[in-house]
């Protein structure tokens, strides 16, 4: 199996994560409403008390039970028992890599502000949770189950799950189509205060527009990963992809060159 990049905030033991007290008693960085900006390492730990509260379990929790262990798909926010072994270890690049790439200029105040100490990017990924990067080939930090950065999956297993948000798969569709329209629907463009890009965002979703995702069609939605991973679904086209690379590129975080030239190709495949 390879990694599918989340995020996240910090480690505390192989049990399931405390509330993120500390994130609600934070002021906003800016007025609501006014700017938007990528959570790299927070979003999910938020959206996860608001599952918790209504469920009683995390993100990992129903995960698991509606789609690990009901049916057979390798996707975990908190690993299972006896998976460990079937990992495939993550290949980290060098920092020399990291700052040299990319070369876009559309990411020139990015890779400026990732290597700064006081930017809001900067303060975003260097949390406990991304202060070493041994800990992501940990079975015990993956077991925890943060749900911003643990996350572990096959590229079929991603790709299905995709696929199952769009149509009836294998007897299996996991969202109401009404629902997905309203997820998918554009939430922020333009400018992200974080990453210091354009970006688009539906309700946890990202949508193709700015250097992280161009997209081949505006009709896309899906993610990102952490250095080069990419996972979508394409409801016009009823298609859904996903590139899980064990060796990380350069890229810090969205789609690299190699997840770009595969989607491509299987766009140009299309009858």
């Amino acid at each position: 199996m390879s990694r599918h990049g989340g995020r996240g905030t910090r480690t505390r033991s192989p049990r399931s994560p405390a509330p993120p007290k500390g994130i609600a008693a934070q002021a906003p960085a800016w007025r609501p409403g006014t700017a938007h900006g990528y959570h790299p390492n927070t979003g999910a730990w938020i959206l996860q008390e608001v599952v918790r509260r209504v469920s009683g379990h995390t993100i990992g929790e129903v995960l698991s039970r509606r789609v690990a262990a009901a049916m057979g798909k390798d996707v975990f926010v908190g690993l299972g028992e006896g998976e460990a072994g079937r990992l495939a270890p993550l290949i980290f690049p060098i920092m020399e890599l990291m700052r040299a790439r990319p070369k876009e200029p559309e990411f020139a105040e990015f890779s400026k502000a990732v290597f700064a100490s006081r930017t809001l990017l900067a303060r975003s990924l260097n949390t406990l949770s991304m202060s070493r990067t041994d800990q992501f080939n940990d079975p015990a930090f993956l077991a925890v189950g943060e749900p911003s950065i643990s996350g572990v999956a096959s590229a079929s297993a991603l790709a299905w799950l995709y696929a199952s948000l769009i149509g009836e798969v294998d007897g299996h569709r996991l969202i109401d189509p009404r629902l997905l329209d309203a997820a998918v629907h554009e939430q922020s463009q333009g400018c992200d205060q974080v990453m210091l890009m354009n970006t688009r965002f539906g309700l946890g979703f990202m949508l193709p527009g700015g250097p992280l995702w161009s997209g081949d069609t505006r009709t896309q939605f899906g993610h990102g990963g952490t250095s080069g991973a990419l996972a979508f679904a394409d409801p016009a086209h009823d298609l859904a992809f996903a590139y899980v690379p064990n060796r990380m590129s350069g890229y810090i975080e969205g789609a690299d060159a190699n997840a770009r030239r595969l989607a491509a190709l299987v766009y140009g495949a299309l009858p």
